[in-house]
């Protein structure tokens, strides 16, 4: 991936929404991955996230193309951001990928139960980054990811 400094050439815009400035770190390495220009926003919880997102809609803004969302955060964490998704117009239109350090298959599904497009269990391993790499690719390059494909075993 080029890192595209300005979003009008990016080919994807992705909102990160982690308090974990070092996951943000992971996460925008396997973006890296990608052969696209990836533009990424950072948010350090949910509320900053919808902020981002109320941003985005004004004239001018950056609205994401995708979402990766981490589950436990300060202020509003990743479950209250899905809430909140569900009742937005514009925010339920934005794919969600939800990555936690969880592996408790109740909390991958309470995240697609509100909405999460996909949970992903965070794994600092070569595999999970070229996965999530992986999404990106599938969706961009073929108009959509067989999301049934990431929901939790259990």
């Amino acid at each position: 991936m080029t890192r595209a400094t300005d979003p009008k050439k990016a080919d994807i815009v992705v909102l990160l929404v982690d308090d974990d400035e070092d996951d943000r770190f992971l996460v925008s390495r396997a973006l890296e991955q990608s052969p696209h220009k990836v533009h990424i926003l950072e948010a350090e919880n949910g509320q900053k996230g919808l902020d981002v997102v109320s941003d985005g809609v004004k004239p001018g803004g950056i609205m994401p193309h995708l979402i990766i969302l981490d589950l436990n955060m300060p202020v509003m964490d990743g479950f209250t951001f899905l809430k909140h998704r569900r009742q937005s117009d514009v925010l339920s239109e934005i794919p969600v990928i939800v990555l936690t350090t969880s592996d408790e298959a109740e909390v991958l599904n309470e995240a697609r139960a509100l909405g999460a497009n996909a949970a992903l269990t965070k794994e600092a391993s070569e595999a999970a980054s070229h996965t999530l790499s992986q999404m990106i690719i599938d969706y961009w390059m073929s108009g959509g990811i067989d999301w049934d494909f990431f929901k939790p075993k259990g």
